[in-house]
């Protein structure tokens, strides 16, 4: 799929993404706390959530203390964004990471980028991988499908 579809599905789905940013942020709080063993997000302030959506992963990250930024390419995910309550004190940024994006080398402590990777051309995710080191001082993390997804989202995707 390329960038110009994908960036337009988005911006077409972005109302019903919003509808499930509450069952988002339950998953996200399950994920960080099964983790929470091998990756203490407890001694980094600051991350940046790449493909950021919704914002239901900033969300969480915020409630955690951290300083978040979240960045996406459809203004209409982050029009979604910027209207949760919960999303109050997030900096959301409309950006492609296959761009350089607007942020000095080693800005954030963390990067992470959630069920993104899974939709890109092997390229391009090599791209995104770069941008998101040249951005991170301490760890990129990469949270994605594994092979087995539901129907539902092997449609969709």
């Amino acid at each position: 799929m390329g960038r110009t579809f994908s960036e337009f599905l988005f911006n077409l789905i972005a109302p019903v993404y919003g509808l499930f940013f509450e069952r988002q942020r339950r998953s996200f709080r399950k994920v960080i706390e099964r983790a929470e063993p091998d990756l203490s997000l407890a001694s980094y302030r600051s991350i940046l959530d790449v493909g950021c959506g919704t914002g239901a992963l900033c969300s969480v990250l915020g409630e955690k203390g951290m300083e978040v930024t979240g960045i996406d390419p459809a203004v209409n995910m982050l029009r979604v964004a910027r209207s949760r309550q919960e999303n109050m004190g997030i900096d959301f940024v409309c950006g492609d990471v296959l761009s350089r994006l607007p942020f000095d080398d080693q800005s954030f402590d963390v990067s992470i980028a959630s069920y993104v990777a899974h939709g890109m051309p092997r390229e391009d995710r090599k791209r995104m991988y770069r941008e998101m080191s040249r951005m991170t001082r301490s760890i990129v993390v990469i949270h994605d499908y594994n092979q087995r997804r539901s129907l539902p989202i092997s449609l969709i995707e």
